[in-house]
């Protein structure tokens, strides 16, 4: 992937949340969805690190973000999923050990952010959040997300 086409991924995937897009069809939100995805080669590129960041790690740290992924379940508060671990391929769900650090982000929900309840490992999830280096577990990265929805 040339660095044009990963930094309009990064660009297109840093955004406000789904509910202030105004989508023309299936097809836009299929390219957000995609661009989230792609966020993952970024976050885990050979050779980065929050400590050895590249040009695109620095442009998405710190800022609005959404990313899919894989639900670890970690904390539940009156049913709802409030912190999980953010898997890159869903494998890494029932993988033993964990799969590397740069291959997971933690997340903590909002207090005032929309929560799902009932989630399992199984479900692919898109998260908007601001992105932070460095997690409590065994992850590089953090995320304080202000949404969560299903990834279709």
């Amino acid at each position: 992937m040339s660095t044009w086409v990963r930094s309009t991924l990064i660009a297109f995937a840093i955004s406000l949340p789904l509910s202030h897009l105004v989508l023309a069809d299936d097809k836009a939100l299929a390219a957000l969805k995609k661009s989230a995805d792609a966020l993952w080669s970024v976050l885990a590129a050979p050779g980065v690190s929050p400590e050895h960041p590249s040009k695109e790690l620095k442009k998405s740290l710190e800022r609005p973000i959404y990313l899919t992924g894989w639900v670890i379940p970690n904390e539940y508060e009156s049913g709802e999923l409030v912190s999980f671990l953010l898997a890159r391929y869903p494998s890494g769900c029932v993988h033993v050990p964990l799969p590397p650090p740069s291959n997971i982000v933690h997340v903590v929900m909002n207090e005032k952010s929309s929560k799902l309840k009932n989630i399992g490992s199984t479900k692919k999830v898109l998260v908007h959040g601001i992105i932070h280096s460095g997690g409590r577990v065994d992850s590089s990265y953090e995320m304080e997300a202000d949404s969560i929805q299903e990834a279709i």
